[in-house]
């Protein structure tokens, strides 16, 4: 009686270790998809950012050739000598503007490019520290398993020794 009460508590404390340890997986599969949702979400944003950043700089280009194209043609047009390296002072500073602003958003782009790179390294190490995490919850789960189960058939064949007792001692 006391082997099936203990086998009963026993029982009853591994299927609510194995709810918890389901629960538990549940919990650790809601974060790896966040993680991966988070993750997608931030790569879309920096694309989107990306391609921003890369059409002002086309628009730019074009406003460094259209100038170029100006000094050029403000070059054959202009008589005077003091309007031309005027005309291309102006243009020479402006260019200089726009590279530095360039060379500004190339150092921006390659630190966010770098940022990019640490945040998918910490995202692939994340997911898989969940993963192994969520194996080893996998494999104590099938452990409780076969525990539950041994224990299912021994409260069983307790329960069917306790029935035949009383016919033994009648026998004797």
């Amino acid at each position: 009686m006391s082997y099936s009460r203990n086998s009963k508590e026993r029982l009853t404390a591994l299927r609510v270790k194995n709810a918890l340890l389901e629960n538990r997986q549940k919990e650790l599969k809601e974060t790896i998809n966040n993680l991966l949702q988070s993750r997608e979400s931030f790569v879309k944003a920096y694309e989107d950012s990306t391609c921003e950043m890369k059409r002002a700089m086309e628009s730019r280009d074009r406003m460094i050739l259209f100038h170029s194209e100006k000094i050029k043609a403000h070059s054959l047009l202009v008589n005077s000598i003091e309007k031309e390296a005027s005309s291309i002072k102006q243009i020479v500073n402006y260019t200089q503007c726009v590279l530095n602003e360039k060379e500004e958003v190339a150092v921006k782009l390659k630190k966010k490019l770098h940022e990019i790179a640490t945040f998918e390294k910490l995202f692939i190490e994340k997911i898989s520290d969940l993963e192994c995490k969520m194996r080893i919850n996998e494999e104590e789960l099938t452990g409780k398993d076969k525990i539950i189960l041994g224990l299912e058939a021994q409260l069983k064949l307790a329960k069917t020794n306790d029935k035949f007792q009383p016919t033994i001692v009648e026998i004797s």
